[in-house]
């Protein structure tokens, strides 16, 4: 490939600032009674889905009516402890209470835990099917019996949320913070989620990377799960970050692309099938200038505008005619 056109990072958030609070309008019932207060003059939150106070929180979001909400444990992801689907009939519409019945026409999902436990992590995810969007947001459940204490999040949220919350008592937590800063982590300028980890990338360079971590995903050399920020090992000027499932992916400011985690589909572009704890570098000729993940695919665009692809290909994902996967990365073509 013939480079020439100058490298631009586009996947950077430098609106990303520690410490700012939005706050959340919502309007419902908390599971305990208490209400939550709409908050005026809020015409800038993101779109999301949002979680309550206490072990059986309420579950909010702004997108619009849900096909299916599903609440599992970071320990164990793939089983589901509450939730619904909607396979026939109306959408969900916002919000929904933790461990209340099911809303009609839908289907449970999992159930083992209709009031959650203190002190473990947990992931909400909502689905638009229609439109193929997801939405999540990790939460702990306060230590105690208080539900009117707000929830502590370690999230990839671009802002952080709060909520005015009012007790039949007349008490008020005041919109304490229900999304609070991941502790260690300073300067951020870009974030991504995957299936179950989370990685950030700082002013300076350095990435940082936290959750599960079975498959090498956080890159820090093991396969432990951290609920803290670790440092991915070996890069420095890193400038974009992208997850799949449970691989990731990270650019550098010398246009390289690396990648680290699950490989069983080949979608780390090393040409194997060997997941790594570390990164590697992506099998590309020339400068690189954005990065994308699929669940079991990447994506990179070169710098003279051609557009590259590799992994998992059974639905045809890698856009180059054919449903082929690929260990190697090929040119995504146009008819």
């Amino acid at each position: 490939m013939t480079m020439k056109k100058r490298y631009q990072a586009i996947t950077s958030v430098p609106a990303l600032l520690a410490g700012i609070l939005l706050t959340l309008s919502l309007s419902g019932c908390l599971s305990d009674g208490s209400e939550l207060i709409p908050e005026e003059n809020n015409v800038s939150r993101p779109n999301g889905v949002f979680v309550g106070p206490g072990v059986r929180p309420t579950y909010a979001w702004n997108v619009g009516p849900i096909a299916s909400l599903t609440v599992v444990r970071l320990t164990n992801p793939s089983v589901p402890v509450w939730g619904f689907s909607v396979f026939t009939g109306d959408l969900i519409p916002s919000p929904v209470n933790h461990g209340d019945n099911i809303p009609n026409g839908s289907q449970a999902v999992g159930g083992t835990e209709p009031t959650l436990t203190p002190g473990v992590q947990y992931r909400v995810l909502i689905e638009r099917r229609s439109e193929g969007k997801t939405f999540t947001a990790f939460f702990t459940p306060p230590d105690g019996t208080n539900n009117a204490s707000p929830a502590q999040l370690s999230s990839s949220a671009v802002s952080a949320h709060a909520l005015s919350v009012t007790g039949a008592d007349g008490s008020s937590n005041g919109g304490g913070p229900l999304v609070k800063n991941v502790p260690g982590l300073q300067n951020v300028v870009a974030i991504t989620a995957g299936g179950a980890h989370s990685l950030a990338v700082t002013a300076e360079g350095t990435l940082w990377s936290w959750g599960a971590n079975g498959s090498g995903q956080l890159g820090d050399a093991g396969t432990a799960d951290s609920a803290v920020p670790v440092q991915v090992r070996g890069l420095s000027g890193v400038i974009a970050v992208a997850a799949g499932d449970r691989h990731s992916l990270a650019l550098t400011a010398d246009g390289t692309m690396w990648a680290w985690g699950e490989n069983s589909n080949s979608q780390l572009g090393d040409g194997t099938t060997i997941n790594r704890n570390t990164p590697v570098r992506v099998a590309l000729m020339g400068k690189v200038t954005a990065i994308a993940a699929g669940k079991l695919h990447s994506m990179a665009l070169a710098e003279d505008g051609t557009v590259w692809s590799w992994g998992d290909n059974t639905q045809g994902q890698l856009g180059d005619g054919t449903t082929a996967s690929a260990a190697d990365p090929v040119h995504v073509t146009r008819p």
